[in-house]
């Protein structure tokens, strides 16, 4: 299934021109579409007589690959290039007229807005640099073609120029008046982007170009070639000025003094090297892993570091002295911001923003990377919030727009979601078996308490806030005091593991779904046994309760779902179709409508009062299994998490 693909947020818009065309955030299509416009090819097929497709929450076909960044001075502004993942089979094809399309994202890291979308049509863009202001862009591709552009305004500048071979690396002096084009191969050009004065040639290596930076005031550069080679020179005669020969290299960066270089090696060492003597001052070691990004901050106090096995590293850049450690980072690219406070990177998904004491997220752009397992609305209706078996918690849009925000805290969302009736706190089970409440409007975490031995598989939570449920495979259902975070009471009785919680609407009962294949209702205020609803064959998934708290609704692997009379515990119907097991259920606000997903890659909307099936949406052609789903609290649409990554939200027309 498409669960295998590959995910992100990188809007990429559909350009009408031969070269490229430049778009602002509010002229993008609705969830940051992909190039194959996912919402537009399956109009058709899942729209129903009762329902159609209105949007997308995230990128549903694979992701395109990050093959560049570029920051401003202050790190304020970032440039991410992405490029379909078979890029590369392309790249040797230099006279292949059909490349495909380069996309670059313009983002503000202190807002974590899209300022701009650029699609470069058929042009593999390789490199990239934004001058220190951030107020033009250099990109090189495959064909060795440099463009320059003006950001504010989205057009091509003139002072752009072509250099042989592939373009690996590229750099603005801090006016934008400057720029060089290193090659694959290891040929070095620079260029005045104010005159039609022909291109100056710097040096011919022979290594693959891995860095190049002006050095303040313009008149001279660093380069910095795979093979461990760095040279600095004045640019007026391009006349060597002293080399610096060391192992290996696989990233380097320039302080903004302009008088520390750091770089990163194969064979494990970060150095640090005075570029007025071309000595080495500082040698240190981070791990066997090859260091695969770096950055020094603009005081020259900090060094942060990622290696090839994930692991993010801040240094102490005058002693070497390790400040942070971070395993399974999976950054491509990290930079600090000017006041040091933040670390900006791209991962494979997007941009990532992070707290540079704690190493934690702050913020992610980019869709789930893995299957969407939980839905709640919340903020009136305002906001949806999903959770994913990648870990995180995101705020979209209601109307799946846009992402509001990422939900951060010392530990990442397993399984269990559950939203306050205010819409104002949103409660998840947690990867460290604890349970966490979160702050919608601000996404930051409010409370926390430990609940279990072993990893969490459901929670739920009353309608005032005050109580919370959750399930383990511990082998126990436990009631706590959201307030306090103590424990109050473990429900006992199901011979497995309790798969589904719910609270009724007045918070006086609870119901359980659990692999022995039983429902049960439990009546907080009296305790004792609990009423047992049988008449699922294999385990239940999914429960829930009508808004006035006379029915509940239970979906299972036997592949039915079954209504039930809270007050009696009867059986009142069996709602059967689906051709594979039950993976989610609902009941709308007014009561009338059920909605279920199955893993035959159907949702289902039926009617409540007859049992009667009134609508199927077949995913099997996207193709995508349905995971959860939430009815929105006008009732007059849903949104169903798929194993895909993404959100689809559907109109109910009639």
């Amino acid at each position: 299934m498409p669960s295998t693909a590959i995910a992100g947020w990188i809007p990429v818009l559909v350009a009408a021109v031969t070269v490229a065309t430049f778009a602002r955030p509010d002229e993008a299509p609705p969830g940051g579409q992909s190039d194959h416009d996912f919402p537009k090819q399956c109009a058709g097929f899942l729209q129903t007589e009762r329902t159609r497709l209105t949007s997308v929450c995230g990128d549903y076909e694979r992701h395109p690959k990050i093959a560049a960044t570029a920051y401003s001075g202050d790190r304020r502004l970032a440039l991410l290039v992405t490029v379909p993942e078979n890029a590369e089979e392309h790249s040797d094809a230099i006279e292949n007229t059909t490349e495909p399309d380069s996309i670059l994202t313009f983002w503000d890291t202190t807002t974590r807005n899209v300022l701009r979308f650029l699609t470069i049509q058929e042009s593999i863009v390789t490199a990239a640099a934004l001058s220190a202001d951030g107020k033009r862009a250099l990109t090189g591709d495959t064909r060795g073609i440099t463009r320059l552009w003006d950001l504010a305004t989205g057009k091509e500048l003139g002072g752009s120029a072509r250099v042989p071979g592939n373009i690996r690396a590229l750099a603005l002096s801090s006016d934008g008046r400057r720029a060089m084009a290193g090659s694959h191969e290891g040929v070095v050009w620079s260029w005045n982007t104010t005159s039609d004065e022909a291109s100056q040639f710097v040096a011919d290596h022979g290594s693959p170009t891995l860095f190049l930076a002006f050095l303040p005031g313009g008149k001279e550069a660093v380069t910095a070639w795979e093979d461990g080679y760095v040279r600095i020179w004045k640019l007026k005669d391009c006349a060597e000025v002293r080399t610096i020969e060391t192992s290996p290299l696989t990233s380097a960066a320039l302080a903004a003094d302009g008088k520390k270089l750091v770089t990163g090696s194969r064979d494990g060492p970060i150095r640090v090297w005075d570029l007025a003597t071309g000595k080495g001052v500082l040698d240190f070691k981070t791990s066997e892993a090859e260091v695969s990004t770096l950055d020094i901050s603009a005081d020259g106090s900090r060094i942060v570091s990622c290696g090839k096995d994930d692991t993010l590293h801040i240094w102490d850049a005058n002693t070497g002295k390790a400040l942070l450690e971070r395993e399974e980072a999976n950054l491509l690219s990290v930079v600090i911001s000017a006041d040091c406070k933040r670390l900006v990177g791209t991962a494979p998904w997007g941009l990532a923003i992070l707290d540079i004491a704690t190493g934690r997220e702050i913020e992610l752009s980019g869709s789930h990377r893995a299957a969407v397992s939980a839905l709640v609305f919340a903020s009136g209706g305002k906001c949806l919030v999903s959770g994913s078996e990648d870990g995180t918690l995101r705020a979209w849009d209601a109307n799946c727009a846009s992402q509001l925000r990422h939900f951060s805290g010392p530990s990442r969302f397993q399984a269990g979601l559950a939203v306050s009736s205010d819409g104002k706190f949103v409660l998840a089970g947690c990867a460290d078996d604890s349970l966490r409440l979160w702050e919608v409007t601000n996404g930051k975490e409010v409370r926390s308490f430990s609940a279990h031995v072993d990893a969490i598989v459901a929670v739920a939570l009353s309608s005032d806030t005050r109580l919370a449920l959750s399930s383990s495979f511990d082998a126990t259902v436990r009631l706590w005091n959201v307030a306090t975070g103590k424990e109050l009471r473990r429900l006992v009785g199901h011979a497995g593991t309790v798969t589904c919680l719910a609270f009724s609407p007045d918070g006086k009962s609870v119901l359980t779904g659990s692999e022995d294949a039983t429902v049960r209702l439990w009546k907080l205020a009296e305790g004792g046994e609990p009423r047992v609803l049988k008449g699922h064959k294999r385990e239940v998934t999914s429960v829930a309760f009508s808004p006035d708290g006379k029915l509940a609704l239970s979906g299972s692997r036997d592949r039915t779902l079954r209504l039930w009379d809270v007050a009696t515990g009867e059986e009142i119907r069996t709602l059967a179709g689906h051709q594979n097991w039950v993976t989610a259920v609902a009941i709308s606000p007014d009561g009338k409508r059920a909605l279920s997903t199955s893993d035959d890659c159907t949702i289902k909307l039926w009617d409540v009062a007859t049992g009667r099936e009134l609508d199927e949406i077949d995913l099997s052609s996207s193709p995508d299994v349905p995971c959860c789903v939430a009815f929105a609290p006008e009732g007059k649409s849903f949104v169903v998490g798929t194993a895909s990554w993404v959100i689809l939200r559907f109109e109910i027309t009639r």
